[in-house]
């Protein structure tokens, strides 16, 4: 089954009926003014981040699922940064006549990284920019509006990792195991302050896991909207009634 018709559609749908359940309706909380700080340098910063969520609890449920998303995305744009720079090293090191992995693997292990790492910069961007310019009433819109505009290019990028993820885990797993340079190569990094304790195989089924969690933010959401907008509808006929 190809991914957009699985994992991938499952986000986007989700985001669709988000959307539609927004249109016309008014928010029960507030709309929120003003711009913060500069959220994507708050948020990379661990020593920052739990006094950032304390101050996001302040805000609706749609902030915070917003805020959640934008700060699950970062953390995965500096996973994908990590391959992307062992990329980048070993097509170097066969520049330069010295490969310590054969070119080919290089493809296939991290050739798919990339285009998805650009991806997904553009969608902390946009991401960063709804949190910054906060609009409680448009919220529902604009956070499901995020990913239906980045389908056609996540389904574009995500197909063919998917379809390849198992390859490239065997060659990896098959160049550690045959090429002791790969093997002391693979370790160095993995054991980095860099990586954090991460191994290759951790990051590299991370893009495989972030779209499952996406879809999961996403109906939690949409569920806790259908609630919120039930409870200001019965709020709203007491108050007439009374």
């Amino acid at each position: 089954m190809a991914f957009h018709q699985g994992r991938y559609v499952a986000a986007t749908d989700a985001g669709r009926e988000v959307q539609g359940s927004g249109r016309g309706s008014q928010g029960s909380n507030a709309a929120v003014e003003g711009s913060g700080p500069d959220l994507y340098t708050d948020y990379t910063q661990a020593s920052d981040e739990g006094s950032h969520k304390d101050a996001a609890l302040k805000f609706s449920r749609a902030h915070h699922v917003c805020l959640e998303l934008f700060e699950t995305d970062v953390s995965y744009l500096n996973a994908l940064k990590l391959l992307a720079h062992v990329k980048a090293e070993l097509e170097e090191a066969i520049e330069k006549g010295d490969p310590v992995m054969e070119k080919s693997d290089v493809s296939v292990v991290f050739g798919k990284i990339p285009a998805i790492l650009y991806v997904h910069e553009k969608i902390i961007s946009t991401l960063k920019g709804l949190l910054e310019n906060w609009d409680e009433e448009s919220a529902a819109a604009n956070i499901s509006q995020v990913w239906i505009d980045a389908y056609e290019e996540l389904d574009r990028v995500y197909t063919p990792y998917s379809n390849i993820y198992d390859t490239a885990r065997s060659a990896l797993i098959a160049a550690d195991g045959a090429n002791p340079r790969v093997h002391a190569f693979i370790r160095a990094k993995e054991y980095s302050v860099e990586f954090k304790r991460n191994r290759f195989q951790d990051l590299l089924i991370r893009p495989v896991q972030r779209l499952p969690t996406i879809v999961v933010l996403l109906k939690g959401y949409k569920r806790s909207y259908k609630k919120e907008t039930i409870s200001s509808r019965q709020k709203s006929k007491k108050q007439l009634v009374s």
